[in-house]
C-alpha cells in the first residue's frame, strides 16, 4: 500500500498534506508516506487514500465525502466509546457507508469483492451487529430521529458532542480532497 502511494504523485500529496495539518496534530512534520504509516498507522493511511481516490474517480460534489467523513470520524468516535471492536473499523465502516449513494447500487454488490471483516459486511449490508447498532444511529442523528439513539445508551449530549467533533474534522479534510496536485 505504501509504495502504490508513494508512486502516485498527487495521492501522496494529498496524504502528506493531511498528515502534517493541524487536524492530526502530529507532533513533528511528516516528510514519507512511510513515516506517516509509522506515525498514523498504516490503517489510517489506507483509509485516507481510499477516500481520496473515491474522491478523484467519482464526479460527485464534496458534500457526500463530507458526509462520508462525518460518518466515519462520528461512527469512530462511538465506537471508541463503546469499547468494543477497534475504532478504525468503526471508522471504516462509517466511511464506506455512502458507497451506495455514491455508486448508485445496493450496498451488497458494492462491497461483495472488497476483503472487509464480516463484521463490517454485516453492519453494512444488513445492519447487524454493534457496528451495525452504532451506523443505525448515526444515520438516524443525521436525520433527526431522535428516538432511534436509544440503543447507544448514551447522553443526547455525548452524542452531539461526537456529532460536532465528526463535522470540525470533517471540514479541516474537504479541502484536501478538492484540492489539485
Amino acid at each position: 500500500m505504501v509504495e502504490f502511494i508513494r508512486n502516485d504523485l498527487s495521492l501522496s500529496y494529498k496524504i502528506l498534506r493531511f498528515v502534517n495539518s493541524a487536524s492530526v496534530g502530529l507532533p513533528k512534520r511528516v516528510e514519507s508516506i512511510e513515516q506517516a504509516a509509522c506515525l498514523v498507522g498504516i490503517n489510517r493511511i489506507r483509509t485516507w487514500a481510499s477516500l481520496i481516490v473515491m474522491a478523484i474517480g467519482k464526479d460527485q460534489p464534496t458534500e457526500m465525502l463530507v458526509i462520508a467523513l462525518v460518518r466515519a470520524k462520528m461512527c469512530e468516535c462511538l465506537g471508541n466509546q463503546l469499547g468494543t471492536e477497534p475504532p478504525e473499523k468503526y471508522f471504516t465502516m462509517g466511511l464506506l457507508s455512502v458507497l451506495e449513494a455514491l455508486y448508485e447500487s445496493p450496498m451488497e454488490d458494492i462491497v461483495k469483492n472488497l476483503p472487509l471483516p464480516d463484521d463490517i459486511l454485516e453492519a453494512l449490508i444488513l445492519g447487524k451487529g454493534t457496528m451495525g447498532t452504532v451506523l443505525r444511529c448515526v444515520k438516524a442523528y443525521e436525520n433527526g430521529e431522535w428516538l432511534q439513539l436509544k440503543p447507544l445508551q448514551l447522553t443526547p449530549g455525548t452524542i452531539r458532542d461526537f456529532y460536532v467533533e465528526a463535522i470540525d474534522w470533517a471540514h479541516h479534510f474537504s479541502p484536501i480532497i478538492d484540492e489539485p496536485a
